[in-house]
Parts: structure tokens; sequence; C-alpha cells
């Protein structure tokens, strides 16, 4: 038995996802006036206004682009709810600076985000039609036939009621009655079983007894069910920044409309002061648990993107076991709760590598994406956007230099040096710099031949790179006129101030008293799991060293991306 791929909507015949658009539309309006009768079915209209927001928007975006050669559900997923975010900012924002010229005085109210965004809908949707009929038209039946089969977007439902698939949709059904009953009964029994429960099933993987195209779905469903655990917890919201950012888009919500001018930092962030007042108008749950269950959601993809373009350069299980140590730490499922404008500037920076190195689309299509998910990160949460843009310079820097021999030069030193020195020679060993040489190679630098530098150097040349000056320049340029002309300059003000305390610190980045990190490594801690939890961090830190050294000195068989190594340069030079 077939059904239609839901995670590849875009696929569908043009008429029936129009057929669907409008049905879904209908059924929210009938359930919304139904609602204001006093007979209510909240989550069935919940759902609906979720798939009205967060998955028709990306899809028509994704529709107009004829982004065709996505063949990963997850990937397409997850650039579907991207697009329909920045959609939605877009939309909110626009609305919030035109409608008050057009005498709308209350331009973020829900009747006029519920009547803007379901007529833009409808309009885009006539607008694919036209453009698919006129498509098609030119086409031979024969070739409509090729490229239209069921198979390209339909799913075997009988391969989908299988043990292997079914068995880790128990972790976030765990995830939730634990939350239940520690709010209720104060029993956390459920939530030790779904620990449990995650750690036995990532064994399985590990042994090889769930096949690779399922691994995105565990990523996901343990994503979601660590969040979940954590934010379901009372039903308050709970953290520090999160009761800020629920004050300032409250007051969005109360009075309808934006004040971009309020001098607060969070305000001028278009992910907390547009995004949260759009999915309540359609998720009326209340704003709470929008940011207790849509917002983690949301980030909740993260993970999964990250498994994508580690598979690009890995395997698919050490891309599985390096998301599964990401989303283990701490920070994932605690703090992160509380930053919903970092929860979506996340995503969006995952997009962005997933767009950079990963995805299969055209040069156009991945410049035009760089761009859109680039400064969706700018409007998403400041202290990312910074970092985002040093360390695209830096990476910018070292391709250069990649490409003009300095970093030759440095290899070639570092091996030299380890013929007389032992702690450098154990660092090229843990490196896997001698895997593949015979002991002749170990002892002097294994030049290349001039055969596989010409290969090398071609292959670099084929793909053309998308992180470029102009490309830097363009985000740089709209940071700096997003964060002087909104909130009265306070994001521009701050980042002056912290370059500025930087540059007056920068000796003393080895007292423990003005540097955060050395502060708490030389700390002494409470109990032993948070020594535990201490070592841990550094045992982490001490690897990625040695990967670092892998990418800089490892052998031919390190096919990673050029970008990617330069990025991942960057960010430990940052870090």
């Amino acid at each position: 038995m077939y059904i239609k791929n839901p995670f590849r909507i875009k696929d569908w015949p043009i008429t029936d996802f129009i057929k669907m658009v409008v049905i879904a539309q209908a059924l929210y309006l009938i359930l919304t006036f139904l609602s204001y009768t006093g007979l209510q079915i909240q989550l069935f209209t919940d759902l609906i206004g979720f798939f009205l927001i967060l998955i028709v928007p990306g899809t028509i975006i994704v529709r107009f682009m004829n982004l065709n050669r996505i063949e990963s559900n997850g990937q397409l997923f997850i650039l579907t709810i991207g697009l329909s975010l920045v959609s939605l900012m877009l939309i909110g924002f626009l609305m919030n600076l035109l409608y008050p010229f057009l005498g709308i005085n209350k331009p973020l109210s829900p009747p006029s985000i519920l009547v803007t965004i379901n007529l833009l809908i409808l309009f885009t949707c006539l607008i694919l039609y036209l453009l698919d009929r006129g498509h098609v038209d030119q086409v031979s039946d024969t070739l409509k036939d090729t490229v239209k089969t069921p198979a390209t977007y339909s799913c075997d439902l009988k391969k989908l009621v299988t043990p292997t698939f079914l068995l880790p949709f128990l972790l976030p059904i765990l995830s939730i009655l634990g939350a239940f009953a520690m709010n209720v009964y104060d029993f956390n029994g459920f939530t030790i079983l779904m620990i449990l429960f995650m750690g036995i099933l990532t064994l399985l993987v590990s042994v090889g007894w769930f096949p690779t195209k399922f691994y995105p779905l565990i990523i996901l469903l343990f994503s979601i069910s660590l969040l979940l655990h954590k934010s379901l917890i009372s039903s308050y919201i709970w953290g520090w920044d999160i009761n800020y950012e629920y004050f300032l888009a409250n007051q969005v919500i109360s009075n309808s409309i934006w004040n971009e001018n309020l001098p607060v930092s969070y305000n001028s962030m278009l992910s907390l002061m547009i995004l949260a007042p759009i999915l309540n108008s359609f998720i009326n749950c209340g704003l709470v648990w929008i940011m207790k269950v849509v917002y983690p959601f949301i980030f909740s993809l993260v993970p999964v993107g990250l498994y994508y373009v580690f598979r690009e350069q890995t395997r698919p299980k050490i891309a599985f076991l390096s998301v599964f140590f990401f989303i283990i730490q701490f920070t994932f499922y605690t703090e992160m709760l509380a930053l919903l404008r970092q929860q979506v500037a996340e995503l969006m920076l995952v997009l962005v590598l997933m767009v950079t190195i990963t995805t299969p689309i055209s040069t156009r299509n991945r410049s035009l994406l760089l761009v859109i998910f680039g400064m969706s990160i700018i409007v998403a949460h400041y202290g990312l956007a910074s970092i985002m843009m040093i360390i695209f310079m830096i990476s910018l820097l070292l391709i250069y230099l990649s490409e003009n021999g300095p970093l030759d030069w440095f290899k070639n030193s570092w091996l030299r040096l380890a013929q007389h020195s032992k702690v450098i020679s154990i660092v090229l060993f843990c490196s896997g710099h001698f895997l593949g040489t015979n002991e002749a190679q170990k002892i002097r630098y294994p030049l290349k031949p001039r055969v596989r530098e010409k290969i090398e150097k071609y292959r670099a040349m084929e793909k053309r790179g998308v992180i470029t000056s102009s490309f830097i320049g363009l985000l740089i340029l709209f940071l700096l006129t997003w964060y002087i002309y909104t909130s009265n300059s306070t994001i521009f003000e701050s980042l002056v101030d912290i370059v500025r305390n930087i540059a007056e610190n920068i000796y003393s980045f080895m007292d423990p008293n003005t540097t955060q990190g050395l502060n708490l490594l030389m700390a002494e801690q409470s109990t032993p799991l948070r020594s535990l939890h201490k070592y841990l961090y550094l045992s982490s830190q001490f690897f990625i060293g040695i990967g670092v050294v892998s990418l800089l000195l490892g052998k031919y068989g390190m096919n990673f991306n050029r970008e990617y190594k330069a990025i991942s340069l960057a960010t430990f030079l940052c870090w």
C-alpha cells in the first residue's frame, strides 16, 4: 500500500498540493469559527495551523526555486522549515512596516496575520499552478510519465510498519510521559527509562541493527525527546533570557504592533518579535506553550542538519555518533531551551552549512539560499551573527592561504620537526597522518606526485566556492545596517563595547579572574559528577585538537570539503 510521502510534498502533482492546502485552510477556518462558539478541538486546530505556517510556505518556495536534485527527505524537510521561518519573519516585518501607511494601525493582530498569510498562500499557489501547467504543456507525454511517477512522491506503508522503524518512536512517548509523571506525581521513572532506552538504541546503531536510511529519523527523535523531557517540566517558562523574551513578545501580541525603536537588544530580533506573534496567531495554544513546544521542535532539527553535514565528510555511522555526542551535552537540552532567538539562529546556521557543503543544488540557488539564511542569522541572534562573520572572514583567509602556498609550508615544517620531536610524532600518529604509508614514507616527508597535485588542483577549481569576499561583504553591510537602525543602535553600541573590552583585556587571557573558561577549569567542583562532566569537556577539546591536526596534516584519504576544512579551523581559532 502506497501513501504520498509527507516529506516530499514538493514532488506531489500541483493539483494535489493545492487541494491539500485549500482543504487545510477551510478546516482551519471552520475550526476557528467553532472555537468562538464554544466548541473547541484545540489539538487538531493547532496541528493544521502548524502545517499551514511551518510547512506550506517553505514548500511553495522550494517549488518556486525548482530544487529537484535534493533526494534526501530529511534535508528537504529541514530546508522547508527554514524557508518557512524566513518567509514568516519577512512577511511580518513588511506588514509591520507597510500596513500603518494603509491605515491599519494594528498590523500584527491575529486577524491581520491570518488573512494576510492565507491570501498570500492562495496567491502563490495560483502562480505555481499556472507555471506548472505552462511547463507541463511543453513536455511530451512520455517524458511526463517518466518524471512524474508515483514512486517519486510516494512511500510504501508496509516498509514503514516494521519494528525497526517503529521502535525509536517510543522515545518521545516516554519523554512526554516522564514529564507528565514528574509534574503530577513527582516520579521520574519514565525519564530514566527513556535515557536507558536511548543508550540501547545508540548501541544498536553502532552494531548496524538499523539501516543507515533511518539515522536522520532516529536523531530527530533523540533530540525531540531530550528537549521535551526538560521543556515540559512545569507549566511555566523557566530560565533567564526566556523571561525577557516572553515579556517583549507578549508586548507585541498585546499591542499588535512591533516598536522597532525600543532600546533593548532583544527587540531587534525578528526570530522573537515577529515570529512568536505569527506562530501564536496560527497555533493558538498560548505563548508559553509556543515557547515550550514549537521552538524546541524547530531547534530539534539542528542535529539532523549536522548529521547531513558530517555524513558528507565521513560515513553515516561516524556522523550519527558525532551528532549523538552533540545532543547529550548538557547545554543542548537545558540552557538552549531558555534562548529562543538562538534556537532559530542555530537552525539557520546549520542550513548555511548544509547549503555550502552538502545540498545538491545549482550554484545560483546555492548563492541565493546562502544570502537568505545568512541574513536570517543576523535578524535572529546578534551574538551568533557576529561570531559567524568572524568565522567566515577567517575561513576566507584560510582558503586564500591554502590556494597560495603558506599552509603547505606550515605542513612541511611540522613534518620536518616530527623527525626530531617525539611529541610531534605522537600527535601526527594520533591525527592519522601515517595511516596508509609504508615505513620509508614515515621517515621522510611524502612528496605528492605531480599528477596527484594536478588532479587535486583541478578538483578544487571544479567546484566553485561559495564563501567569497562579496558574500561576506554583503552580510557585513546588512549586519551593520540592521544593528544601527533598529533598537536605537543598542546592539551596535554593545558590539563596540565588546570589541573595546577585548582590546583592553587581550593580555589577561590567562587570568582566571577575567577568563570565564579558565575560571571554570581551575575551580574546584562540588560533586564527583561535576568533575566527571568537566573532564568530559576537556577530553572532547583534546580530541577536537587532534581533529584539527588531522585537517592540517592528514593524508589523501581525508576527503573533506575545502570550505568545511576552512570553517572548522576558523571555528577552532575563534573558540
